[in-house]
């Protein structure tokens, strides 16, 4: 009988990293929220539009322009934009639910739902949508320093932030290959790129694989923070 695919949640992470991870956890949210509250007060200071009345079409403006962003999808760096606004939006999602799982359903009611079919389908997106956002980051790269769009800014400041977000989801799929490489799960290809990367790993030992995915799971969840 095949064990229950289910999420690993802190694999190879001791208890004092998880608190110290909780504690660097609420400290961002804080200073997220202090940003928020700044930008909140920054566009109540302005002048306020008059909306259509019709709240049916500021509801159908949102899902095509917001969501489906019909207005840049005529242009390869529209295309570019949208699959990383929803390369992350199913990355953000897919966090929510890892931490309502651990946090909320486990801690309360002794309940996981992210295992079994569920789980395997929830990864299998994931995956996905960090492919789909690396694409539309690695464009925007070459559209603004290879390309050299001129409508496009090419600085500094671009970089760092096209550069970051690669980053996190970069050392977020080796992290899932180090641990693929180390535990061999059967269901591993329902993780496409961490099962395809952890091949590069299969020559070293199992110390050398906890080892290597602690410090990185360090280096990625900073960054993330």
């Amino acid at each position: 009988m095949n064990p229950t695919p289910f999420r690993p949640t802190f694999w190879n992470i001791p208890v004092e990293g998880q608190i110290l991870i909780y504690i660097l956890g609420i400290l961002a949210v804080l200073f997220c929220a202090w940003g928020t509250v700044k930008s909140v007060r920054a566009i109540l200071s302005g002048k306020p539009k008059a909306l259509k009345e019709d709240p049916r079409e500021r509801l159908r403006r949102l899902w095509n322009e917001g969501f489906l962003q019909t207005r840049i999808m005529r242009t390869a760096s529209g295309k570019a934009h949208f699959a990383i606004f929803w390369g992350f939006i199913f990355l953000f999602f897919g966090t929510a639910a890892a931490t309502l799982d651990w946090d909320v359903t486990r801690t309360l009611f002794g309940v996981r739902f992210l295992k079994g079919d569920f789980y395997l389908f929830y990864k299998l997106i994931l995956d996905c949508a960090g492919v789909a956002a690396l694409i539309g980051l690695g464009y925007a790269a070459y559209s603004r320093w290879i390309k050299k769009g001129p409508s496009l800014e090419a600085s500094p400041r671009f970089a760092a932030l096209i550069g970051s977000l690669a980053f996190i989801i970069i050392t977020g799929f080796f992290i899932e290959a180090l641990r693929l490489a180390a535990q061999k799960p059967e269901w591993a290809g329902w993780s496409p790129v961490g099962c395809l990367l952890a091949g590069l790993f299969s020559s070293l030992s199992a110390p050398s694989l906890t080892t290597a995915h602690t410090l990185l799971w360090w280096i990625h969840g900073l960054s993330a923070l």
